[in-house]
Parts: C-alpha cells; structure tokens; sequence
C-alpha cells in the first residue's frame, strides 16, 4: 500500500500492480510538506501528522468507520506506531516525543537530547526507541 496526499484527502495505490485503489477523504486536513503518516497493524487504522492543524487523524482502513482527531501541543512532524500500538509523534520545537493511546488519549511525553528530532520508530524488540534528527543534527 503506498499513500499519496493530496488536498484534504489521501489516495491509495496497490503496491502489486501500482494501481489506484481509493481517495479517503480527510475533513479539515491542511496540507503540508511536513505532514506524516503511519499505518498500525493491530488497530487497522492510518496515523496522520496535520503540521499546520496541529492534530492527529486518526482514519480506521474499515469503512465505514468514524474519522477522529486529537490536537498536539506543538506542530507535530513525524508519526510511528509502537509495538504496542500506541502513536508516537514527534515534536520538533519542543525537542519531545509525545506517546497517545490508538485513540488518542496522552500518556507520556520524552525529553530528546537532539536539537531538531525529526521522526522516531520504536525497535521491533520494544526496548529502544531511534530518533533522527535534521539540521546538522547526530
């Protein structure tokens, strides 16, 4: 599955033939360069980091499904899922990691010794998180 974004929407290509699947539309989502996203396996739902709206949408891959979203305190840049299936988002300004249940709901956030984090992933053995940074970051 490969996701392109367009204006308020997301279109779907098959990755075996490369061949349109669908638009999802994405209510109030504004456009931008920086905007992630993220698929969870477990929950079956896309993850998408709104930089300019300062959210998260939340869009089930069921429909029809409810579409929801929850505000970050910061421009949100990258977006993972952890092994637990909970979203990670990273916060650029703020130099902090920002943990949300599936739906939403804030758990913790991570203080980043890096100037500019960029994105995170969690390891597969659910001990480490990685963060890379930019702008002449380690």
């Amino acid at each position: 599955m490969v996701v392109d974004q367009p204006q308020h929407q997301l279109h779907v290509y098959d990755t075996a033939d490369w061949k349109f699947q669908r638009s999802l539309s994405v209510p109030g989502l504004q456009s931008s360069a920086q905007n992630d996203l993220a698929f969870c396996t477990g929950l079956k739902c896309l993850y998408l980091s709104d930089h300019n709206g300062k959210c998260v949408h939340r869009l089930p891959f069921r429909l029809p499904s409810a579409i929801s979203k929850w505000s970050t305190r910061e421009n949100p840049y990258g977006v993972s899922v952890s092994q637990n299936n909970n979203v990670l988002v990273t916060c650029r300004q703020l130099r902090k990691l920002q943990e949300y249940t599936g739906v939403g709901d804030f758990l913790r956030e991570i203080e980043l010794k890096i100037t500019s984090p960029w994105r995170s992933v969690q390891l597969s053995d659910e001990r480490f998180l990685v963060v890379h940074g930019y702008h002449g970051d380690a």
